[in-house]
């Protein structure tokens, strides 16, 4: 567990480091909008975590590890569609990919 945090404790400051670079060589910047659309995916992401964390430590079937997955990806979609992460043009391509015709407003 200790090796894990570690790990992304230094993911997490060698991001910064590069952003950090990246900007001063390029010469841009982060609009609080951009941090907007980061930040919906992360919190959704951390929900998910917590709910397969809590439901595989409490199976002792490795063979329903598969569910938990199944139910990670539903927590997933669920949170990003609650804190409006998932915009018009997300689900026209939902729409698109499961051939779904979108009903034509009269």
């Amino acid at each position: 567990m200790g090796a894990a945090v570690a790990t992304v404790i230094s993911n997490i400051l060698w991001l910064i480091f590069c952003v950090f670079f990246t900007k001063r060589k390029l010469k841009f910047g982060f609009s609080l909008k951009g941090l907007i659309h980061f930040i919906k995916p992360a919190i959704a992401s951390i929900v998910m975590g917590v709910v397969v964390y809590f439901y595989l430590s409490s199976v002792n079937n490795s063979g329903l590890a598969v569910v938990g997955v199944i139910i990670g990806m539903i927590v997933y979609v669920l949170v990003l569609y609650l804190v409006r992460g998932i915009g018009k043009e997300d689900t026209d391509t939902i729409r698109s990919m499961l051939r779904l015709k979108r009903p034509d407003k009269a």
